[in-house]
């Protein structure tokens, strides 16, 4: 364990003896060094080539990230004809479809950045379905996972390699010598692999979506409408128990509250709430599911959010026995968002 001031030389301090390790040691070939982020992962390849370079030790080393980082030329195709898009983020779309051809990389840090809502709508996002793709012979992303397998030292990011770690990817499992680079940051990592939220925006416009683009039936239209009035009111609830516990506690002197934006409170009599949105949910998630198979759109993402909701409602239903440990926050943001971690 290594602790030292930026620019001290922390990086070449351990890449020095793996390199030794690598050149001398039967049992050290296969090498991951895992950094806090992506961004940081570029500066770690220049810095191998360097030390490489300079003890005359050659290693490839290669960088591994998580599939959603690349993107999918058959839905990048698809979004070109699709009624989803606006000529806007077609135009974008189509520019980027050029940028891939020239450039011959699917890698979103190698490609002129687009807005998440865009990328999160034509990036990969599992081999399960990658390997029922049609363009699957001209995928980019295979030769990338190869290239990844074959190589000695693998460059990684904590959230990927947290993920990683858990679903026992061959590359952790063979590897000889892991380091993290800022392992002080592994921790929030995993929780951020093991956790998510519930945005009331992000739910609001997916349910506003289906109405406007997909239900045409003026009392199914209704029904979606008055669920996510139900949602709003919920986490209202939540925000307003919040706020009463606070005002009723902060000047007694048994509570002690040293920071406003974490308050433990308890919603009483929110199961009938709870159960009433989550049987609503199901019904709009069955209603745009029939009509995504009679329009025969087979791969529409909101399905499997909905799906999501459902599974996190489901589970703060449990209480005590619940999987995972919830919280509201709603003072420094303008939507209300309850965070998760397993």
């Amino acid at each position: 364990v290594v602790q030292a001031g930026v620019g001290i030389g922390k990086t070449v301090g351990y890449l020095v003896p793996i390199f030794y390790s690598y050149k001398n040691v039967r049992k050290f070939k296969n090498i991951i060094i895992s950094t806090s982020n992506i961004g940081l992962q570029q500066q770690l390849l220049t810095d191998i080539n360097k030390v490489s370079n300079l003890i005359g030790i050659k290693i490839q080393p290669v960088i591994s990230k998580g599939i959603n980082n690349y993107a999918c030329i058959s839905k990048i195709n698809s979004a070109l004809y699709s009624s989803d898009f606006s000529e806007h983020e077609k135009n974008i779309i189509e520019q980027l479809l050029q940028e891939i051809s020239d450039k011959n990389t699917i890698d979103k840090d190698e490609l002129t950045q687009i807005e998440e809502e865009i990328w999160k709508k034509i990036n990969l996002m599992n081999v399960t379905a990658c390997s029922r793709c049609l363009n699957s012979r001209h995928c980019l992303y295979p030769s990338i996972a190869k290239k990844i397998d074959n190589s000695n030292i693998i460059i990684t990011n904590h959230n990927y390699m947290a993920k990683s770690i858990l679903d026992r990817k061959e590359f952790v499992t063979n590897a000889d010598i892991v380091v993290f680079d800022e392992a002080h940051k592994f921790e929030s990592a995993i929780r951020d692999i093991q956790g998510g939220n519930l945005n009331t925006y992000t739910i609001s416009k997916t349910l506003f979506y289906f109405c406007d683009n997909l239900v045409e039936n003026v009392f199914e239209r209704d029904y979606i409408r008055q669920t996510v009035s139900e949602i709003n009111n919920f986490f209202n609830r939540v925000k307003y128990s919040a706020l009463r516990y606070y005002k009723k506690n902060v000047n007694e002197s048994n509570i002690d509250i040293v920071d406003c934006e974490k308050i433990p409170i308890f919603i009483k009599n929110s199961d009938d709430t709870i159960n009433t949105i989550i049987k609503r949910l199901k019904n709009i998630s069955k209603l745009v599911h029939d009509i995504n198979i009679h329009n025969k759109k087979y791969n529409d993402y909101r399905e499997k959010i909905v799906s999501d909701w459902i599974n996190i409602l489901t589970d703060i239903n449990k209480k005590d026995r619940s999987l995972n440990v919830y919280w509201a926050n709603f003072i420094i943001e303008k939507y209300i968002k309850i965070g998760y971690t397993c």
